[in-house]
């Protein structure tokens, strides 16, 4: 029985380019804010995008083919004013102190690992303490947040974990100037209960949402001297997002050399944005304000989109050691889509919208994969696998990708 080191990947299946990170890892890093992608921008080859938001750029490639994933299956981007398509934003919905120590992969992904072109970020909730009851409050920045965990049953071992944030900005804008007129408003949640069965196995349900909004009004500011420095002046903008993931985990010790472990679940994101084209004179026989005041003589539709995904997942993967050099996985990562897109734009003010995208669909995608660990002696480790994709839409087809890679320990000192 050995003790893995401190660092050490959870994903035995990993060669190189793997990190393990902590929660204390995720506030200890300058900057960090307690965000995962935001502590990992301190990691070699892997620099941020930008400061305002949680982006991150992997090797150079787009930080749009980052893969977020918890409990073993992908998830939305787990973002506050999320944009769509994007796998970044200015706040993270994800709170560090619901999770376990996980991995991140700036590249030569494990064979389970598909649909990503940049890095991986597979995460990992905590148990709740199933022994005692415990409650945490925290007042900061970024919000208010509560968590309590404790025990369900002392006899079975089955706990519970809860947290939920929700923003400061609103109270903290009236005691400070932030700079604009428009509050960002938020609130996120998760929860996970934990139940042992009988026969070696496991059962866990998990969730995990948030909702964001910020309103950018022009129309309801009379002062000419006022700009504000994160909207356009010409304009209101209403923009809203949410992000909900639930699903439950099943593991199970089949026997003394084969494990098995399934994931299902369900998401949803949506996005939403209307913009509104104001248009106003100065009262100049006004004296509230020196010269005269904004009036709004009319208003006039620009621009209103909804992007909306639903998904359906399940990841199953069988762990099988067939001797003392040997190990052996296999699964499939299966991916049920429901899509609802439009996006309509008013460019020549005539009332009539032209759209750009409209789209109501669903899909399917397949990612079996296969993964082989042999060691050959004390200092060699080779890691071989395979990993295919299909997706309904379009019938895509990604033929088989090998996946290779080799460890040479030097010694104990110097792996």
């Amino acid at each position: 029985i050995t003790a893995k080191k401190k660092g050490d990947l959870n994903n035995d299946m990993a060669s190189v380019s793997g990190k393990q990170f902590s929660v204390e890892e995720t506030d200890r890093y300058a900057g960090s804010r307690s965000d995962p992608a935001r502590m990992a921008s301190n990691f070699a080859g892997v620099q941020g995008a930008d400061d305002s938001r949680n982006d991150i750029v992997v090797r150079g490639n787009s930080p749009l083919g980052v893969l977020w994933r918890v409990e073993g299956i992908d998830i939305p981007n787990p973002s506050h004013f999320a944009i769509s398509g994007t796998t970044g934003g200015p706040v993270s919905i994800l709170n560090n102190k619901t999770m376990a120590n996980s991995d991140f992969f700036t590249a030569a992904f494990p064979a389970e690992y598909g649909n990503s072109l940049s890095g991986v970020f597979d995460l990992k909730l905590r148990n709740g303490n199933n022994e005692k009851h415990e409650f945490t409050g925290q007042v900061g920045l970024l919000g208010t947040e509560l968590l309590a965990e404790g025990p369900l049953s002392k006899e079975s071992g089955a706990s519970y974990l809860a947290t939920f944030r929700v923003s400061n900005f609103r109270w903290l804008s009236t005691l400070v100037d932030i700079g604009t007129t428009a509050i960002p408003i938020y609130q996120d949640f998760s929860v996970k209960l934990n139940f042992p069965l009988e026969n070696n196995a496991n059962l866990s349900f998990f969730a995990i949402g948030g909702n964001s909004k910020v309103d950018i009004l022009i129309s309801n500011q009379f002062d000419p001297n006022l700009v504000d420095l994160y909207g356009e002046n010409d304009r209101d903008q209403l923009f809203r997002t949410k992000m909900g993931v639930f699903g439950s985990t099943y593991t199970k010790a089949i026997n003394e050399k084969t494990f098995l472990k399934s994931t299902t679940s369900f998401s949803g994101q949506n996005q939403r944005s209307k913009h509104t084209l104001v248009f106003r004179s100065l009262d100049s026989t006004s004296t509230e304000f020196e010269g005269g005041k904004f009036v709004v003589d009319s208003t006039r539709h620009l621009l209103d989109y909804w992007f909306t995904e639903y998904r359906a997942s399940n990841f199953t993967s069988v762990n099988k050691k067939i001797d003392k050099k040997n190990v052996l996985k296999y699964g499939m990562n299966t991916d049920f889509y429901i899509f609802d897109f439009k996006d309509s734009i008013d460019n020549d003010g005539d009332g009539l919208y032209l759209t750009r995208w409209d789209n109501q669909s669903n899909a399917y995608m397949l990612r079996p994969f296969a993964q082989w660990k042999h060691t050959f002696n004390e200092h060699w480790v080779m890691n071989m696998g395979l990993h295919a994709t299909y997706f309904s839409q379009g019938n895509a087809f990604s033929y088989p990708e090998p996946r290779i890679g080799f460890n040479y320990k030097f010694n104990e000192e110097n792996p």
